[in-house]
Parts: structure tokens; sequence; C-alpha cells
């Protein structure tokens, strides 16, 4: 089936990433490690809160914004046949619903957290738990790039 992948990039750091050495993660790897094999990843969108020294408390939110935006506008436009959701924010549960419920397409959860939030989880058609395959995961260090080799960080 053609997926999408939409990843919770602040969620996936400080629900599964931070404090650990598994920073270098291949979210292709990731995502085909966890998604049944009938999943065919054609896309991963990537959404996160912009790091500065400035504080704004509202970038959160409009991170989930777009990616909810662009999960149902994906849904609409027949872009895959079904996507996977890299989070466990319930603030998303209205955009899944509509993807399941209006547009009657299917959505896996791969969640960041031993226990799925419950809002998200009676939506989704499947969950699945990413932390145990993080390890297993990472891009090769270093990895080749058209510039030169780029290294994994040291502290990652």
């Amino acid at each position: 089936m053609r997926t999408f992948v939409y990843v919770d990039g602040f969620n996936l750091y400080y629900r599964a990433l931070k404090g650990t050495h598994h920073k270098w993660l291949d979210l292709l790897k990731l995502s085909e490690a966890v998604l049944p094999s009938s999943a065919v990843v054609e896309r991963i969108n990537y959404y996160t809160a912009r790091v500065s020294g400035k504080r704004d408390p509202d970038m959160p939110r409009r991170q989930q914004f777009y990616f909810g935006a662009h999960l149902v506008r994906d849904a609409f436009l027949g872009a895959f046949e079904q996507a996977a959701i890299i989070t466990n924010d319930s603030d998303l549960a209205e955009p899944v619903r509509i993807v399941v419920k209006e547009v009657g397409l299917p959505v896996i959860l791969l969640t960041p957290e031993n226990r799925p939030v419950g809002s998200l989880a009676r939506l989704v058609s499947d969950v699945r738990h990413i932390k145990p395959s993080l390890s297993r995961c990472q891009f090769p260090d270093p990895v080749g790039s058209t510039k030169g080799p780029i290294a994994k960080p040291s502290d990652w």
C-alpha cells in the first residue's frame, strides 16, 4: 500500500530520543521496520518546532497545525492509500478522525511511548511501538554525501 509517514518531530524527540544515543535515526528504515510488509513508504513528512534562542510558546501548536492540515489535505487528494503517524499527541486526534472516518483511509499509529494515548488509539487501524526498533534503525556512521562524509555527532 502507498504509505505516507507523518513525523511529529517534537514528540519523537522528547518521548523517544532525548537522553539516548539513537538520534542518528534513519526514519525510512524505522518506518519500514515497524510498518506491515505491505506498506510501501513513498514519502516522509517531518514537522518540528524550530530551535532558536527566542522563547516562542506557540511554535509547537503551529507544528501540530501543519502536521494535521497536511495529513488531511493529502488524504482528500488521494495521495496515499494509508498514513502512518509518529506521535502520541492527543491534539492530533481530530485530523486523524477526519482521515479515518470521513475520507475512509487507514492510519497506523507509530507511538514513541509504551502506552498510546487513548484518543488516537481508538481511531487508528493499528498501533505499533517504535522504541524497540530505534537502535537498529540508525544511519551508518559516517553517511556518504556528494560533498563528502557526514559523521554522527559524538554526543548523539
